[in-house]
């Protein structure tokens, strides 16, 4: 891990010892370090958790996200709080810098993507060796690849100048997103951190608002799939709520062996080739089942034919994952199975139902509302002198998924 700022003088690995250091009057900074430091960020992580608007800012998710993907060396947590609100910003920081020689460079390719990242997750030795020279660090908000909708922690007014010590203490020279509302709070604030902020279209979030329907009319708008639900129900087709952990378990294993064999068929690398991604999952599962983590499975004649992982947040439910047997494919399992979710959730009465990321044509049938989201890339971390940090108050749920809708 590369050093700190030259003025801080203090490894990484010692900052989550330091509890409160004054930055201004009326502010405090900390920084917390690997597991140690996720573990202290506990409680207040979680009474920050009832201001978030979105489900992947809860510690569960980061917390098992740390453990499952191995990246604790690189994790820190800026603790940020003054007399009007506190924040917290979790990173996943690696050392940047310019790459000298091309040789080194192609070198540095040629380690693989095991040793290549091993390379960086020991810092400026190792980069040394191969002619690289760091200068600084880049930060990443943690999720990366699991998480959509990344954002602050906040309560109260956004700490910015404090969040902007802290982000100089580690020597911050860029901060990726790699998805975020353009409502959102750390989209609001980065450009009085940051000298330049770019930010792109990344994906779109397909939405229903199914507490304005009514469940026949739903039907009606949608002949075709409704049919197809009322007759694989009469066939003998079964649809449960699984909330045994243990056959969860079971269940969600076979279902990522049915979509890694699905990859290979199309020749696409994704992410589910990744053990890791696997294993974060059945982690939320076994912790959480039947709390705010949803295992829906349909059967046809008592064999398995699609599940889905669904996530419970307040006023909002969010697809997560969906599998199913190829070889009940005529029957499309997998919508059938979606399609039943979507009917639970207008009976419910539910403000909104979010399909999450995806290319499903019948996912854009469905929606009524999106929402967009973007990558940011932040460069040149402005210095205290040239910063006019202004409070920004904290926008609740509502407020900013209008603000996206209007992005």
């Amino acid at each position: 891990m590369p050093d700190l700022h030259p003025d801080a003088q203090t490894p990484l690995s010692h900052y989550h010892l330091i509890n409160g250091s004054p930055e201004r009057p009326g502010g405090t900074v900390r920084l917390l370090h690997g597991r140690a430091g996720l573990a202290q960020a506990a409680v207040h992580w979680q009474a920050l958790e009832a201001h978030a608007p979105h489900i992947f800012q809860r510690y569960d998710f980061a917390r098992e996200w740390a453990a499952f993907f191995g990246l604790h060396r690189n994790l820190v947590l800026i603790e940020a709080e003054n007399g009007r609100g506190r924040a917290l910003l979790p990173l996943l920081v690696e050392p940047c810098g310019k790459w000298p020689r091309t040789s080194a460079m192609r070198l540095f390719n040629r380690l693989g993507p095991s040793r290549r990242y091993h390379a960086l997750m020991y810092g400026v030795r190792a980069l040394e060796r191969l002619g690289i020279r760091a200068r600084g660090t880049q930060c990443r908000l943690i999720g990366e690849n699991v998480f959509d909708e990344m954002d602050l922690l906040v309560q109260g007014d956004v700490p910015v100048a404090e969040l902007a010590q802290g982000l100089r203490r580690l020597n911050c020279q860029r901060l990726i997103v790699d998805s975020a509302s353009p409502g959102s709070q750390l989209a609001q604030i980065l450009p009085q951190l940051f000298g330049r902020v770019f930010q792109r279209r990344a994906k779109t979030m397909p939405l229903l608002h199914a507490r304005r329907l009514q469940l026949e009319a739903l039907r009606k708008a949608h002949p075709r799939t409704a049919k197809e639900h009322r007759r694989l129900l009469r066939r003998g087709g079964r649809i449960q709520a699984v909330l045994d952990r243990g056959e969860a378990s079971r269940i969600l294993r076979h279902a990522f062996e049915l979509k890694r064999a699905q990859q290979r068929r199309l020749g696409r690398p994704t992410l589910y080739a990744d053990r890791r991604y696997e294993h974060w999952l059945l982690g939320m599962v076994r912790r959480r089942l039947g709390d705010w983590v949803h295992l829906l499975v349909l059967s046809i004649d008592d064999q398995f034919a699609a599940c889905t992982v669904y996530f419970d947040q307040r006023d909002c439910w969010r697809g997560y994952f969906t599998a199913y047997e190829p070889r009940f494919a005529k029957q499309s399992p997998g919508t059938v199975l979606m399609w039943e979710v979507i009917e639970r959730a207008v009976e419910q009465k539910l403000p909104v139902l979010n399909f999450g990321a995806g290319e499903d044509a019948h996912k854009a049938a469905w929606q009524d509302d999106v929402l967009p989201l973007i990558s940011i890339e932040a460069t040149e971390l402005r210095t205290e002198q040239a910063g006019a940090y202004r409070p920004v108050r904290a926008a609740p749920a509502e407020h900013m998924a209008q603000e996206a809708r209007k992005g």
